[in-house]
């Protein structure tokens, strides 16, 4: 039986682009819900990272990873994070939200 670990994976991505003066700018690509890094519970980090190329990124390719962290304490990787995360003892990416229910249902 093969153990879930939490991981914290941080990519190399580049600056965000500022908005014009007077606009508010709405970013909702795969790489703005990613910028300030990625929580995920799985087998192992290709594990993980596939399950964020799937539920981020909607299959196309990652960015080149910066950092990754294992066995992350989710209190550490959550500190002054203001979206709510999912459940990190489930597999799934858990900050950001991208888990939808329960495993197996």
């Amino acid at each position: 039986m093969e153990l879930l670990r939490r991981f914290w994976i941080e990519f190399d991505l580049p600056p965000r682009k500022d908005a014009l003066p007077g606009y508010m700018d709405i970013d909702d690509s795969p790489e703005a819900y990613v910028r300030g890094g990625c929580g995920v519970t799985g087998y192992d980090l290709d594990d993980c990272l596939s399950q964020i190329r799937e539920a981020v990124f909607r299959g196309e390719a990652l960015p080149p990873v910066a950092s990754v962290t294992e066995d992350v304490d989710v209190t550490t990787a959550l500190a002054n994070r203001a979206l709510k995360p999912g459940v990190p003892v489930w597999r799934g990416v858990w900050y950001p939200n991208f888990q939808r229910s329960a495993p197996g249902t």
